[in-house]
């Protein structure tokens, strides 16, 4: 690929169709958040959850002084990133060519990555075909195109946690402040 500019097999035939990927870039997106301070790294962040669906906020509970129960979610902090990939779609034949940069086109503008774990926007913003027809040669049509990722890095230690988040509860607590005596 390096040598020629095209991907043969061992009969000199090129291998069509192909896509080819490389990272041109990494850049660091300081306008989102820095996850390390000088004076106090942090790699987690703790954010408190007070009332969700199973501790509602009532009445009920608030003549009988009874404190709800915080749920604590631990997260990750990332290095935000900027990378950029050149891409190239090699085909033989522009049919070919535009149902692969169809679906591409498609999933632009989303974000790409597994579901379980971390995902990351992609952007792309033209794509340019050129078709080359050299005499005794193989015909190509390839596509130019640059995915622009908005991304974070978290080490693989954090990244093994699905959804990389953890919970805490702190202990609720009910207070009676009436007592009664007598007999019944």
């Amino acid at each position: 690929m390096q040598k020629d500019g095209y991907y043969r097999d061992k009969n000199g035939k090129m291998q069509a169709p192909l896509i080819v990927f490389r990272r041109d870039n990494i850049e660091r997106n300081r306008n989102l958040g820095n996850k390390l301070d000088g004076n106090a790294p942090h790699n987690y962040g703790v954010f408190e959850q007070k009332y969700n669906r199973k501790n509602a906020y009532d009445k009920f509970n608030l003549l009988n002084n009874r404190k709800p129960v915080s749920t604590y979610h631990a997260v990750a902090i990332p290095d935000y990133v900027n990378i950029d990939y050149s891409c190239i779609v090699y085909t033989d034949y522009m049919e070919h060519n535009n149902k692969i940069i169809e679906g591409i086109n498609f999933a632009s503008d989303s974000y790409w990555g597994a579901p379980d774990k971390y995902r990351f926007r992609a952007m792309i913003d033209s794509f340019a075909t050129a078709t080359e027809v050299v005499q005794g040669n193989d015909r190509i049509v390839k596509t130019n195109f640059n995915i622009r990722l908005l991304g974070y890095i978290v080490t693989d230690a954090v990244n093994a946690y699905a959804f990389n988040t953890k919970k805490y509860f702190d202990k609720s607590e009910i207070k009676l402040t009436q007592e009664s005596s007598g007999k019944l």
